[in-house]
């Protein structure tokens, strides 16, 4: 017994945590399939369902049993899981006995909640179970961003502080952030790129008196007009018919891109969202509404631009195909001027408030100016007769230019916590659901294309890989320096639908759509938890900063700045000059040397960014374990605090006041 316990108190909490967690949304699912195919007695089923949300919430399920029976937790684990398991055995094989009785009788046990005279129902499990899904993954994300009141990942601190300064001056967009800091001063950081989600944000930030909610509750609105979008775009393609709709939304909803994004203030949602309404509403023959939403993209992201060109083509193409050639190029031309109007516009207000180029416009005037250029130089032009040039063109009489070498700066860079480039980050912001779709996917196109399978569901996907390869084409090119995975998220949709759509036809189709739902509650949650434990200021966080506020640095402070760095009482350091990488390779000496160099007295470390890194250093957001490892060796740097997430050390000789 004593083994089982250690052995239980070993391993809870990791990959045994994690199947529990599995095998309790397995048996959620199981229970609302049965309930809807009518497959066993209502109280039969809530209790299989709560036995389900039992395992699922496994940790606080224990914490509620010892805390009231006042045992150890290895011991409630082990009268909970067994408990559990006889309870939904006994109810299993009463379903077997009951089948076997029906087997041998030939009469049908239907439930007791249903009448004799009720054979089907009327309504397709997608029809509610999608709209569910999307309520579940609403809910999810606006508890957490609820939860965690403040900005705190990446950027979003920047677009929430600039958003909070155009609060104070609506007659005229606002390109800068001013942060407040813990030292007291302001950093004020200039963001001169599209600008139309902080003025709208400004505009409820302003009528709500300042109410952080209410732009969390703006920020989740894109995620309800992502998700019910793709929904209909599905459904009009048989989604319903084929369940092809409801895994749609399973997979859109859980993957980490779209959570992630919904909780912080990230545009990158809301502009997908407004991309997939532009290209339904495109399909739908809505060609004006459709403009509209394409240029409330461009006005949310700069990225838009890039639909720009399937976007157009299939205006042409669909309208050529319905209402001729003259109206399909007046539409076009029509649809070209509101599209590109409003670019120009957004692009005049950056260069004019934000000082600095719009690349979409500035291309825009360019294209502009090279066709005026072009028909120029087909008018005639007069030639003048040009003199003898005066000039000596003897080049030895010239007097010879000193060539000065100047030094080369460093490369400038910067950590990206999607950088494709790490290829983890393909499963961490992919996620699961995402590649086992795809792989499903491919599978079908396989058989349907050596004939085992016949195509039920006639609907051109072309225009989809059009869109969504185009897309994704043109970003991986413009960004592949620096491939972050956010910016792949609006080509996701239009790929992914006609992959989902041969999925489906596989055998088995409810099997792999319950399964999808299971892995796709599992990440979905995971993936929040996440979300919360980056944007929240945690307990053993503040007790450094605690710790900090009463011995003060003498300087700056050498941390990974993430978005609570501003809660620190000292300024911090991370790049070093563009050097973090010769300072990871370099000796504890060599280190030193480039610390005093930046005025660093104190060395930050977080503990859940200490990782292995590669040979090139690609992942610039964790501190190498060999470099924890030499400083916590070195008597030149003393370890003053330490709890469960923060290692301080201060240079000997420097150190805290």
């Amino acid at each position: 017994m004593q083994n089982l316990l250690s052995f239980i108190e070993q391993w809870i909490g990791g990959l045994s945590g994690v199947l529990i967690s599995l095998s309790g949304i397995l048996l959620c699912v199981l229970a609302v399939g049965a309930f809807w195919d009518k497959r066993g007695q209502l109280r039969e089923l809530f209790i299989f369902f709560c036995c389900g949300l039992i395992l699922t919430f496994n940790k606080t399920s224990i914490e509620c049993v010892t805390t009231i029976f006042d045992i150890r937790e290895a011991t409630a684990y082990w009268l909970l899981l067994p408990s559990i398991g006889a309870i939904g055995g006994s109810i299993f094989l009463r379903w077997l006995v009951r089948r076997s009785r029906q087997d041998s009788t030939g009469k049908t046990h239907k439930s007791s909640i249903f009448t004799d005279e009720t054979y089907g129902r009327s309504v397709r499990g997608t029809t509610i179970g999608a709209p569910l899904v999307i309520f579940i993954c609403v809910m999810g994300v606006f508890i957490t961003g609820l939860a965690t009141p403040q900005v705190m990942i990446g950027d979003e601190v920047t677009h929430y502080y600039m958003l909070v300064k155009q609060a104070e001056d609506l007659s005229k967009p606002n390109f800068f952030a001013e942060i407040p800091i813990a030292t007291g001063e302001v950093e004020v950081r200039r963001y001169p790129h599209s600008f139309l989600w902080h003025y709208i944000g400004a505009v409820i930030f302003y009528l709500t008196g300042g109410s952080f909610v209410a732009i969390q509750l703006y920020q989740t609105f894109f995620l309800v007009q992502f998700l019910t979008v793709a929904y209909l775009l599905a459904r009009d393609r048989y989604g319903v018919e084929s369940r092809s709709a409801l895994a749609y939304v399973l997979v859109l909803a859980s993957l980490p891109l779209t959570l992630i994004f919904s909780v912080t203030f990230y545009q990158d949602v809301p502009m997908t969202a407004q991309i997939l309404t532009a290209f339904y509403l495109l399909r739908k023959g809505r060609w004006f509404w459709a403009s509209l939403f394409l240029s409330l993209a461009i006005g949310f992201k700069v990225t838009a631009a890039l639909f720009y060109p399937p976007f157009f083509l299939l205006l042409f193409f669909w309208q050529l195909k319905e209402r001729g050639r003259v109206r399909s190029i007046a539409v076009t031309i029509c649809a070209l001027f509101i599209v590109l109007g409003v670019t120009w516009k957004i692009g005049r207000a950056i260069v004019t408030y934000g000082e600095s180029v719009f690349y979409p416009q500035y291309q825009l005037e360019r294209v502009i100016k090279k066709t005026k250029e072009f028909f120029e130089s087909k008018a005639p032009v007069v030639s003048k007769k040009s003199g003898i040039s005066e000039v000596n063109t003897d080049l030895s009489a010239r007097p010879q230019q000193k060539t000065q070498i100047k030094e080369s700066k460093p490369p400038i860079i910067a950590n990206h916590p999607g950088d494709l480039r790490i290829k983890i980050n393909y499963l961490v912001y992919g996620g699961l659901v995402l590649w086992i779709t795809v792989a499903a996917g491919v599978l079908s196109k396989l058989i349907s294309f050596i004939g085992l399978q016949s195509n039920y569901y006639k609907k051109s996907s072309f225009w989809l890989y059009l869109v969504g390869g185009t897309y994704t084409i043109m970003a991986a090119w413009y960004i592949r320096t620096a491939p972050d995975a956010r910016f792949f998220l609006p080509g996701v949709p239009f790929l992914i639908l006609p992959l989902l759509e041969k999925a489906v036809r596989l055998p088995k189709t409810k099997i792999f759509i319950s399964g999808l739902a299971v892995l796709a509650c599992l990440q979905g949650g995971y993936v929040l938890q996440k979300a919360y434990k980056l944007r929240a200021l945690t307990s053993g966080m503040k007790e450094g900063i605690a710790f900090l506020e009463k011995h003060p640095p003498s300087g700056h402070i050498f941390m990974y700045p993430e978005g609570n760095y501003r809660f620190f009482p000292a300024q911090h350091e991370w790049y070093l000059g563009y050097r973090l990488r010769d300072f990871w390779r370099a000796d504890n000496t060599a280190r030193i040397n480039l610390l005093n160099k930046y005025d660093i007295s104190t060395v930050v470390v977080k503990k859940h960014l200490i990782a292995v890194v590669d040979e090139k250093i690609t992942n610039l957001g964790v501190y190498p374990s060999r470099f924890v490892n030499d400083i916590k060796s070195d008597h030149r740097f003393s370890n003053v605090f330490e709890n469960q997430e923060l290692m301080i050390f201060e240079l000997t000789g420097i150190g805290l006041k």
